[in-house]
């Protein structure tokens, strides 16, 4: 998860931070083309970023264990500005919500959370897609994601 996550304990980790370190990726580009890399301006020091800016750009991380829950979330740590896409958040396939990346003046390090609803015990996916705009593009900048409490 970003850096100062407060969600607890975090089964799922990709922070951008360890993966702009260690050369790793832990996410899987499936639609556009995305960056990754040290970003000073962050404070987890790493930002994944899609150049393509288009809509249907998509990310996916997993698949990763969760156990059988009824309250978990999942989290998106962001940099927003004018150009921030709308992006639909899916688990397994099937859409769990919606969050609005847009903000002005642009912001670094801003967080928000979508419940998972009921889940079975095993593996899973999450995706993040590109489906709409408030502003003048389809950018996301993605500083880290997690599940947890």
């Amino acid at each position: 998860m970003g850096y100062g996550d407060t969600l607890s304990p975090a089964y799922v980790d990709n922070s951008l931070y360890g993966a702009a370190k260690n050369g790793t990726t832990g996410y899987i580009a499936v639609a556009g083309t995305w960056t990754a890399g040290a970003d000073a301006t962050a404070n987890c020091g790493a930002m994944l970023k899609n150049t393509s800016e288009a809509l249907n750009d998509e990310l996916g991380f997993g698949p990763f264990y969760l156990p059988g829950s009824n309250n978990l979330k999942f989290k998106l740590t962001y940099k927003g500005d004018t150009a921030s896409a709308i992006v639909t958040v899916y688990l397994d396939g099937v859409s769990i919500g919606t969050i609005d990346l847009y903000k002005t003046p642009a912001t670094q390090d801003l967080a928000a959370s979508l419940a998972l609803g009921t889940i079975t015990t095993g593996l899973h996916s999450i995706r993040v897609k590109a489906t709409g705009k408030s502003g003048s593009s389809y950018r996301i900048n993605v500083l880290g994601v997690g599940v947890g409490y």
